[in-house]
């Protein structure tokens, strides 16, 4: 757990590829933390590797499929490289899981994000990519 807290601080300072230097490790040794591969995934999207965080965010998500900010991020990433189809179910996934949570209720790794907030901001995307 340490190890996902100095990843995040390393992000958080703008110190991406130290984070990233971290990864292997933590990964190696917290192999079913979803929340370890989220973070990679972050981390790479950070730097530009695309493609490695879009894989990271699908091993969270096959880890845990209720992690509501992976499939967001993930719905961000496929829009990104404008796989419309998927980014759309990813968005829709999202809103399913919402619906069963308290809209106030704050994410333990979404810096203060509530339910509230991650509907609207995935409704704006899910809005963006529906337009004719």
């Amino acid at each position: 757990v340490e190890a996902l807290h100095n990843i995040r601080a390393l992000a958080d300072q703008g110190e991406c590829e130290k984070a990233l230097g971290c990864a292997p490790r933590l990964l190696e040794t917290e192999k079913l933390n979803a929340v370890a591969y989220f973070y990679h995934a972050l981390v790479l999207e950070q730097i530009g590797q695309h493609a490695e965080s879009e894989q990271s965010l699908r091993q969270a998500i096959y880890l845990n499929r209720n992690f509501v900010l992976a499939h967001y991020y993930l719905g961000l990433c496929l829009q990104r490289k404008r796989d419309g189809r998927r980014a759309i179910r990813s968005f829709q996934n999202v809103l399913n899981f919402l619906s069963q949570t308290d809209t106030s209720e704050a994410f333990a790794h979404g810096d203060g994000i509530t339910a509230s907030d991650l509907r609207e901001l995935t409704e704006m995307n899910l809005e963006v990519l529906q337009r004719p």
